[in-house]
């Protein structure tokens, strides 16, 4: 059930930018951006799906949630559950990424 508490708030979250008719901010990813965010609304990764990018790594999340699925079907290299301590990284940082062993660390 958990998984799905994400798809709720991804649903919630597009309802009220549509009636507040605001356009839902997408991020501009290029070829070897990594996306690092706190979570991934699975309409949000549904909209990135034609973009080349390397992966993404979330401090959250769970394996079963629809994000991680839909992530899997693309072949897109995801981590999940990195801690809050992946937010303290910013924009153009360097970063050495494990998707193996799901570890992200600064260059």
């Amino acid at each position: 059930m958990q998984a799905r508490a994400l798809d709720i708030k991804d649903l919630r979250h597009r309802i009220l930018h549509n009636l507040a008719e605001q356009p839902i901010q997408i991020p501009r990813l290029h070829e070897n951006d990594i996306l690092l965010a706190d979570e991934l609304y699975p309409s949000t990764l549904a909209k990135l799906l034609n973009t080349n990018f390397r992966g993404i790594c979330l401090a959250q999340g769970d394996p079963l949630s629809h994000t991680a699925l839909l992530a899997k079907s693309a072949k897109i290299p995801l981590i999940i559950q990195c801690g809050e301590s992946l937010m303290q990284h910013q924009q153009g940082d360097k970063l050495q990424i494990d998707w193996v062993e799901g570890k992200v660390k600064s260059l």
